[in-house]
């Protein structure tokens, strides 16, 4: 089981990156310890990097969800507001505010892409 784990991470390690002349010239010593131990370690990093960016891809998810919230019921208040006649600064204020949100939404929503985005490649 562990050498199967091992050779799993081995293979996503060799799939993330990209082989030149050079690396093709290099063989992997299946015996070699220290190799095994820094190829191991380099894939624990790989792993702590990528499991920090699906967190922050999992806080920028419920900000999304819950500014998407606070902009249906500022929808649902402007257009209550209209309804009822209100003040045209009344209007302008909650249409200022849902703007806003929807600003913040669309920087978060550029921020997962961007964490997506910079999250590893595979080169065959």
């Amino acid at each position: 089981m562990a050498s199967n784990l091992i050779l799993l991470m081995f293979l996503i390690s060799v799939c993330r990156t990209t082989c030149t002349a050079s690396d093709m010239d290099k063989r992997l010593l299946v015996g070699d310890a220290q190799t095994d131990s820094s190829q191991l370690i380099s894939l624990q990093r790989k792993i702590q990097i990528l499991e920090t960016k699906i967190a922050e891809i999992d806080v920028h998810q419920s900000q999304i969800q819950l500014m998407n919230a606070q902009i249906s019921q500022l929808q649902q208040e402007n257009n209550a507001l209209k309804l009822q006649g209100s003040t045209h600064q009344e209007v302008q204020t909650l249409t200022g505010k849902m703007a806003t949100l929807e600003t913040k939404v669309n920087e978060v929503v550029g921020k997962n892409q961007d964490l997506l985005q910079h999250s590893g490649t595979c080169t065959y």
